[in-house]
């Protein structure tokens, strides 16, 4: 009975003992089934991701953020589901067959045309310039001393200028003058009407009307005068210098570099001032002035006039004395010759000229010379006030000394505002014989 149970016993334990075994195997085996299935899946993913890097990235492509554990929740009951779906990853063929696609030239291509286009269109637009007008206002008092004459205030220009510029290198020049100090004088006169061309390096062409380039004081605005009245070799009737003779009709050549000492302006013209005359012959009169600039400093320019100008037949002029004689209907002799100066330096400016005429004209045997010339100088006592003196001396005959008259003058510039100063001037005249024709002079002048 005993050696019975223990064999029973025995029978027990070699039972339990391969069961045991057969679990542990199971177990074994199950696990490394698990583990197979693991590393399977890790190595489909890696595969994935390195398929998708070879890729270009596009927003579809974009890598999805990775789910931690602790985010989702998956019941126990289906965790072999979701562990058969992971360990089964679907790859398309066509991340793994196709390569990528070459991107496409065209969409590269088409902003580059398209710039391309718009700049050729913008470069067709025409540009539209505005049209620029200013002027000038100047109000006169002046008291001679001469008789039949007194004080009086009026307003002695008023200017309007306008400019179009028509492109880069094409603009129009218009200038008017609506009034005068001249009861006999037209009140409305066009004073300037012409189109500057610029050819570019410092040079350019004018065509039309416009003031001659004859001395420097001569083509300088009314406003710009430094003592308020122009030199009398500049402005006279003796030698048809005067007014409207000042400027002429015809075409003009300017040229002044940058980097150049020299500067040239030369023109072509009637002969018979502005647009109130018609050319009377077929004589054309040259004028220019040739400049050099040592510095910013010191300018000389020398000028020439010549030309002839029709004349009607004439009595003798007694005023002449033995050169006295009637003259017949022809062309007359107008020519003349200036130096001129100007130097400007920190409060100290100084400027002179000299003029030289030579004239045919009515009722005298030969022609009238004469000559003139004047200095001027202004010192600046303060940074809008200015003291300023002039001597001006002009002989209409040099052959006659009697002829001879002089101005000497004083006064100042006040450059009260950066669009309007007050300028007043004494003038001392002097001539043979002598008159009492002294004059005061003040002006107020208005940019606009």
């Amino acid at each position: 009975m005993k050696g019975s149970a223990v064999l029973k016993r025995m029978k027990c334990f070699s039972v339990i003992m391969a069961a045991m075994l057969l679990v542990t195997f199971t177990l074994n085996a199950v696990a490394s089934a698990n583990s197979s299935v693991k590393m399977s899946r890790e190595e489909a993913r890696a595969a994935i991701e390195a398929m998708r890097a070879k890729l270009p990235v596009t927003q579809a492509q974009q890598p999805e953020k990775p789910v931690k554990a602790e985010e989702t929740v998956v019941p126990a009951a289906k965790k072999h589901v979701v562990a058969e779906k992971q360990a089964a990853p679907v790859i398309s063929m066509s991340e793994v067959v196709a390569p990528p696609a070459a991107p496409s030239a065209t969409p590269a291509a088409a902003p580059a045309e398209k710039a391309k286009e718009e700049k050729k269109e913008e470069k067709k637009a025409p540009v539209v310039y505005p049209f620029d007008l200013s002027g000038y206002a100047q109000f006169l008092y002046s008291d001679n001393t001469a008789a039949a004459n007194g004080s009086t205030v009026n307003l002695s220009r008023m200017r309007f200028i306008g400019k179009k510029k028509i492109d880069e290198k094409l603009m129009l020049f218009v200038q008017s003058n609506f009034t005068g100090n001249s009861d006999t004088a037209s009140k409305l006169t066009v004073l300037d009407v012409n189109a500057q061309y610029d050819l570019g390096g410092g040079r350019s062409v004018w065509l039309g009307q416009f003031v001659m380039p004859f001395g420097f004081e001569s083509p300088i605005s009314p406003k710009n005068l430094h003592m308020i009245n122009y030199s009398q070799e500049s402005v006279n009737t003796e030698h048809e210098m005067a007014g409207d003779d000042l400027r002429d009709v015809g075409v003009r050549y300017n040229y002044a570099p940058k980097d150049c000492h020299f500067n040239l302006s030369v023109a072509a013209v009637n002969g018979e001032g502005i647009n109130r005359r018609a050319d009377t012959n077929d004589n054309k009169a040259i004028v220019g002035r040739l400049g050099y600039v040592f510095n910013k400093f010191f300018n000389i320019g020398l000028s020439g006039y010549e030309g002839k100008r029709y004349k009607a037949a004439s009595a003798a002029v007694a005023s002449y004395g033995t050169m006295a004689a009637a003259t017949t209907a022809g062309d007359f002799l107008k020519r003349r010759a200036a130096f001129d100066f100007t130097y400007k330096k920190d409060r100290l400016m100084l400027q002179g000229e000299y003029h030289l005429f030579r004239t045919g004209v009515q009722g005298r045997l030969s022609d009238l010379i004469g000559q003139g010339y004047f200095v001027q100088g202004g010192l600046m006592l303060s940074k809008t006030f200015e003291f300023t003196l002039k001597h001006d001396a002009f002989t209409p005959n040099k052959n006659n000394t009697t002829t001879k008259k002089t101005i000497n003058a004083a006064g100042f510039n006040w450059y009260f505002h950066k669009a309007a100063k007050m300028q007043f001037v004494y003038q001392k005249h002097g001539e043979t014989p002598e008159v009492d024709n002294n004059r005061v002079d003040s002006l107020l002048c208005f940019d606009f």
